[in-house]
């Protein structure tokens, strides 16, 4: 997933088979620019059904998770987070794919959206 445009250095998924049905617990894939977080799961040729968070300037967040106390006060010890993410949802059959944003998502520091789905948990 290298080469000329966005490009991807590191990239890992966790998922499992059943039949026709694919869970993805977890896919990360991380670049020098842009860092992708996402899971859902792809029933065969019937429904897509995915969600995650983009988060851009990676190399920028990289440089902030670093500062002691602070970086990880706003970007925690997970891979591919940053300061600021663009949550999306992508859902429907696969020749009509609907994408929706949550701007609320997308203007919340992670650690204040991380705390709120911990909340929202319990």
């Amino acid at each position: 997933m290298t080469g000329e445009g966005i490009r991807f250095t590191d990239f890992e998924m966790i998922f499992s088979n059943n039949k026709d049905l694919m869970t993805i617990n977890e896919l990360y894939a991380i670049g020098p620019s842009i860092s992708l977080l996402m899971e859902g799961y792809i029933q065969s040729e019937s429904l897509i059904s995915l969600r995650g968070t983009l988060v851009p300037a990676t190399t920028i967040n990289k440089t902030i998770s670093s500062i002691p106390l602070i970086g990880d006060l706003l970007i925690g010890k997970k891979v591919g987070e940053g300061v600021f993410g663009v949550s999306f949802k992508i859902k429907g059959p696969p020749k009509n794919l609907k994408t929706t944003v949550n701007p609320i998502k997308t203007l919340t520091p992670r650690f204040i959206t991380r705390t709120l789905e911990k909340i929202k948990k319990n």
